[in-house]
């Protein structure tokens, strides 16, 4: 793709964002072997292994380059664009009546509220993944498709500017914090300091009770503008291949006059 747009003269004109949507599904969750380790937590849960995407942006109009952001994201353009500090300082990642679990991020605080799957989603999962920096080969990126492209047109970093960058981007969780205070949502809100505990080992719940009750107040805040949650039982009427139906109102209840689909023998 780079190279294509390079060669049409449309590269100094194009931004490149890479995304995920959410954690990975590890260690066999539906199936899959990803990883987001150290992080806790797979897809579809609200730990910070479910909820933290990688990203990357790319090109020729950024102003403030060859960096690694820390910031929660917002897609405001000058922001992405300069560095400058993010007016955004809070996330509402989830709030799940139905299943009973919520989580909340401000500023460095971050609240967990219940869990999905009876906890069984619940830990650190591998695998962990090369982290010798000698096994990222540095020269197939130079002499990759668009490798090339960055070489000729000066824009690729140096290889010590490559290694520091991914230095920058590696989450450490730290030695000797692993379940420093063990977290049970099913029994009590959960409370982590995910800048400095970002593998969410160490409950702060009952240190930080000024700020536990402050997050959850803000979560029931929330909650107050909820609409009901739509992950309920099928609704047949969400399944008109099956059958053709001619509603009829009874009061406060919908029931169909069922009639044959026009391909079904009768």
């Amino acid at each position: 793709m780079v190279d294509a747009l390079h060669a049409r003269d449309m590269l100094e004109n194009t931004i490149i964002v890479f995304s995920s949507d959410n954690g990975g599904p590890a260690d066999g969750f539906n199936d899959n072997a990803a990883s987001n380790w150290p992080l806790r937590g797979v897809k579809n849960t609200l730990w910070e292994g479910g909820v933290r995407g990688a990203g990357f942006i790319w090109s020729p109009l950024l102003r403030n380059v060859s960096r690694v952001s820390h910031q929660m994201v917002q897609v405001v353009w000058h922001e992405l664009d300069s560095g400058a500090p993010t007016r955004r300082i809070e996330i509402l990642h989830n709030i799940d009546d139905i299943w009973g679990s919520a989580a909340l991020t401000v500023g460095n605080w971050k609240l967990v509220k219940g869990s999905h799957y009876n906890r069984t989603w619940d830990g650190w999962y591998g695998p962990a993944g090369i982290r010798d920096e000698k096994a990222y080969s540095l020269e197939a990126v130079a002499n990759s498709s668009a490798g090339r492209v960055m070489v000729e047109l000066d824009l690729l970093p140096s290889h010590e500017r490559i290694t520091q960058l991914r230095r920058e981007g590696t989450v450490s969780c730290g030695a000797g914090a692993h379940m420093a205070n063990e977290c049970n949502p099913l029994e009590g809100a959960c409370l982590f300091d995910v800048e400095s505990d970002p593998c969410e080992y160490n409950n702060l719940a009952d240190e930080q009770l000024h700020t536990l009750q402050d997050l959850l107040a803000r979560l029931a805040d929330y909650n107050s503008t909820a609409v009901p949650p739509t992950n309920l039982q099928d609704d047949l009427r969400g399944a008109p291949e099956l059958w053709n139906y001619t509603w009829h109102n009874f009061g406060d209840e919908l029931e169909p006059e069922v009639l044959p689909n026009e391909n079904e023998e009768v």
